[in-house]
């Protein structure tokens, strides 16, 4: 819930992105490819493996922001497998995953409404109505909570999942005007009973067929990352660095009550990576002082970013000979780093050298880095175990 009253809606369909150096990137990338492949059972298992190592290590040093982003990167994994796990069937896992997520991120909306889906199916329908006439008079910046609900109920029912709560609740949505607070009703004795029943044939008919459920139809508002991404493809970086602020602005001032969310968390590291990646494109355009601006931004956010403190080197080396000095060490520092899945530092160093050049921004210092990192990337094979 942001300042204004709005519900912040936290569901996407891609998961935040993994920063290169946290200690833990390894393993939440391979449990993003088990999740890739419909190894769900599998990915959960290795995201929880990383949470309670996170803990663990969360217990001798508290203050670890960097383990602390990871522990909420892991726990958001978990509760976005709770949708694909809904959509197989397997109500009860979907239920856990949910459960633990929140434990993180108690306000989160996605996750609230998928547990209330996974309840209902498991025979709780009392619960599950009392979590969706909850959300019922919340409304977002474009559109009401219960429109959410609705159209979760039909992508269930698309994918041949269906129980007579949905229609008792699509009733009584009908029946009331958006801003009208719900209470459940005396208990429904028909309702539980007809759900014991629906229930009960869910689990004991195996499904043949696998569904994928269609993605959520996704809100471009001014401050999307989906709508600075529009700007930069098309070279208006100044916009695309204002939209990415604004969205980081918005994700700080719904960290700064001290209540986790996942989807917040995870976009401010999504951003600096943005933002570093308009400095690039600043300093290929001959605009330094715009990249360099960018980039203190980026850093004064999350100073250990590995793609900003790159990028803040490419400035530093057009900065004169004692910064070039400055430049060298950071490139040296990181060129043995993963950076992305694909790429070590020395690799993704090169990449924007690439870059650079065929945007007519040289310096000597290139040609010596250059020639310094082409023999530091691992082999191929050693390339494909990590990323594995």
């Amino acid at each position: 819930m942001t300042a204004n009253g709005l519900v912040f809606y936290d569901r996407t369909d891609k998961p935040s992105p993994i920063e290169p150096n946290f200690s833990h990137a390894a393993e939440i990338t391979s449990g993003d490819a088990l999740a890739h492949e419909g190894k769900l059972a599998e990915a959960v298992a290795l995201y929880r493996q990383v949470l309670a190592s996170c803990k663990t290590e969360l217990g001798s040093d508290t203050s670890n922001r960097q383990t602390q982003a990871q522990l909420y990167l892991v726990a958001s994994r978990i509760g976005g497998l709770a949708r694909q796990l809904l959509f197989k069937g397997k109500f009860q896992e979907a239920r856990a995953c949910t459960e633990q997520a929140l434990t993180y991120d108690p306000n989160s909306t996605a996750l609230n409404l998928d547990r209330a889906h996974a309840l209902m199916f498991l025979d709780h329908v009392d619960e599950a109505r009392a979590i969706y006439f909850g959300y019922h008079h919340k409304k977002m910046a474009v559109v009401g909570v219960r429109d959410l609900i609705k159209w979760d109920f039909d992508l269930l029912r698309k994918a041949e999942y269906s129980h007579v709560l949905m229609g008792e609740v699509e009733h009584r949505f009908g029946a009331a005007k958006w801003h009208e607070k719900l209470s459940a009703p005396p208990e429904n004795t028909a309702t539980n009973e007809i759900s014991r029943r629906i229930a009960w044939r869910h689990a004991a008919a195996p499904r043949t067929e696998t569904f994928a459920p269609p993605q959520m139809v996704q809100r471009v508002e001014p401050e999307d990352i989906p709508s600075g991404n529009k700007f930069m493809a098309q070279g208006n970086l100044d916009e695309a660095f204002a939209v990415y602020q604004r969205r980081m602005r918005t994700c700080n001032q719904i960290l700064s009550n001290g209540i986790p969310n996942l989807q917040a968390s995870g976009d401010r590291y999504l951003v600096v990576n943005k933002i570093s990646d308009i400095a690039l494109y600043y300093l290929i355009a001959g605009q330094n002082e715009k990249a360099r601006a960018a980039l203190d931004y980026a850093l004064s956010e999350i100073q250990l970013s590995s793609s900003a403190n790159v990028r803040r080197a490419h400035v530093l080396m057009f900065l004169g000979k004692e910064k070039e000095k400055d430049a060298r060490a950071i490139y040296l520092q990181y060129r043995d780093q993963r950076m992305t899945p694909e790429d070590t530092g020395a690799a993704f160093i090169l990449k924007d050298f690439a870059l650079m050049r065929k945007g007519g921004r040289v310096h000597p210092l290139m040609d010596e880095i250059e020639a310094l990192l082409r023999n530091a990337q691992p082999p191929v094979g050693r390339r494909r175990e990590l990323i594995r």
